[in-house]
């Protein structure tokens, strides 16, 4: 006989019942960040302080070291509900910027110099002007994970083998005003990546363990803006009405983003555990396809685009190293975590169109422009973050209590002039905790809550721009955009079920 069939099937029911209803709501999320400093619910919980712990499935996304610890087979479903809000200022200088990062404002062009308009006021219904009115977007969407880890496999003891379904560490779906003053940076966004992975790891004995994962991510990115066909160097009016916008969607696939994470476990003591973890850059190069509405402006209302126009999308994630530290204590424990990130890397997003804009001058004679190659400037700096966290053996063997907190540093510039909507996000604390009630021997249940709190960012020197058809020289000379004032929230809540059979 069979004594652990019927627990079995039981853990088998309720997991496929589990996973069910998060592939049902695996809708693509919110946010626009880069980096969630806490994915998962128990680890989430920790405030992300997990490389040295890494006992639970949950490793797979931190340390695949840490998987070698099972002794049979484990399932966990898992999604996180992110809360977002996003609220954002325009303001500018109402004088110029000279096209040169770090110079000085000018109440006029000079002579020989491109200059770029940076309104103070919306001039979106004409002169004389009006303060911009504020953005203010609030948001949920889910962030799944699902992990199947097979411990002990074949009988050899200390190898395991597993195979998962990990979330991005930052995605958008924001949904923001058609007509408001971040119009020139973002209107919709669905970005959404999914990474399936597979991995193993050994524990070589008590002292060692090892591991790694391969994933093969499939990222699809779709992002509607306004765009401006003739921007004007010298009427900042004329560079925002309303009637001389063109919109620009556009929609792309890279089916095949490959990465992977590889990591150490070393116990030199029964109460001293130490991890390190490295995760690859991924490369992201999306193709896929762009549809332009010209102006209603009759100034600019002849520019079209041609049709069956495409275009590709470029950019990357980069190399994230993470270092802890674990003391165990009888029913306790507390770890820390240092993690740096390779921002500096990362100069910008590029969108390589293969597209024209035609212009019908007269019934015989048709100009065709192709669209301009650009980037959307970042500049970003290289990242630390720290994280605590500890669990507590409330109940031994039944319930456990999680807590932690974290400090994230900003990616963008100290003068953060190329933060934008986009991507929202700058220097970060968070506060976390959590509970793991373990129902029976085959299920145990999670949940978390993290609270992210962003200090405001003020913006008084941007350069990102309106995009739009360059000078014949090259150059950009539509207003600058992202100049303003930013606050970002976020609220995590976390559940997940483990299964052991």
């Amino acid at each position: 006989m069979c004594s652990d069939c019927g627990r079995s099937k039981l853990a088998w029911g309720g997991a496929i019942f589990v996973l069910g209803v998060v592939l049902l709501f695996s809708k693509p999320g919110v946010g626009g960040g880069l980096e969630f400093p806490g994915i998962g619910t128990t680890a989430g919980a920790r405030g992300g302080a997990f490389a040295a712990k890494a006992d639970t499935p949950e490793a797979f996304l931190y340390n695949p070291a840490g998987l070698s610890k099972a002794l049979k087979r484990e399932l966990l479903v898992s999604f996180q509900l992110v809360h977002v809000h996003l609220g954002y200022d325009r303001s500018g200088s109402g004088g110029y910027w000279l096209d040169s990062p770090g110079q000085n404002s000018a109440e006029i062009c000079q002579d020989g110099q491109i200059c770029i308009a940076d309104p103070a006021l919306d001039f979106s219904a004409g002169a004389p002007g009006e303060p911009f009115d504020a953005v203010d977007m609030s948001k949920v969407g889910p962030l799944p994970v699902l992990v199947f880890n097979w411990g002990n496999v074949g009988g050899v003891n200390g190898l395991a083998l597993s195979a998962g379904l990990a979330p991005p560490s930052g995605f958008a779906a924001f949904s923001l005003p058609e007509d408001g003053p971040q119009r020139y940076s973002l209107i919709e966004s669905g970005h959404f990546m999914i990474f399936p992975g597979v991995g193993i790891s050994y524990r070589f004995n008590r002292y060692v363990q090892i591991g790694g994962v391969f994933y093969s991510g499939v990222a699809h990115l779709s992002q509607s803006l306004k765009i401006r066909p003739l921007p004007s160097m010298a009427s900042t009016s004329f560079n925002e009405n309303l009637g001389g916008d063109a919109l620009l969607q556009i929609s792309a696939v890279d089916p095949f983003v490959p990465t992977g994470l590889f990591g150490i476990l070393v116990s030199p003591a029964k109460w001293l555990e130490t991890g390190v973890s490295v995760k690859l850059p991924a490369y992201i190069r999306a193709d896929g396809t762009m549809e332009y509405e010209p102006p209603e402006n009759d100034m600019v209302n002849s520019y079209m685009a041609s049709g069956n126009d495409k275009l590709l999308l470029k950019q990357h994630f980069p190399t994230k190293v993470t270092f802890g530290v674990r003391g165990i204590g009888s029913r306790f424990d507390v770890e820390l975590d240092a993690v740096f990130e390779n921002w500096a890397s990362v100069k910008g997003f590029d969108i390589l169109p293969d597209a024209v804009i035609t212009d019908p001058i007269d019934e015989n004679t048709v100009s065709d422009t192709p669209m301009p190659d650009s980037q959307v400037p970042k500049h970003y700096r290289n990242t630390v973050s720290v994280h605590l966290g500890s669990s507590i053996d409330v109940l031994p063997g039944k319930l456990t209590v999680h807590l932690g907190t974290f400090y994230q540093s900003s990616a963008y510039p100290k003068d953060n002039r190329t933060f934008n909507v986009d991507v929202p996000f700058a220097t970060q604390i968070g506060a976390t905790g959590g509970v793991s009630w373990n129902v029976a021997g085959w299920l145990t249940l999670h949940a978390s809550y993290a609270h992210i709190f962003q200090p405001e960012v003020v913006v008084s020197e941007g350069v990102v721009q309106q995009q739009g058809l360059p000078l014949s020289t090259g150059e950009n000379i539509g207003n600058t955009i992202n100049n303003g004032t930013y606050n970002v929230a976020l609220n995590i809540f976390g559940f997940a079920s483990e299964f052991h059979f």
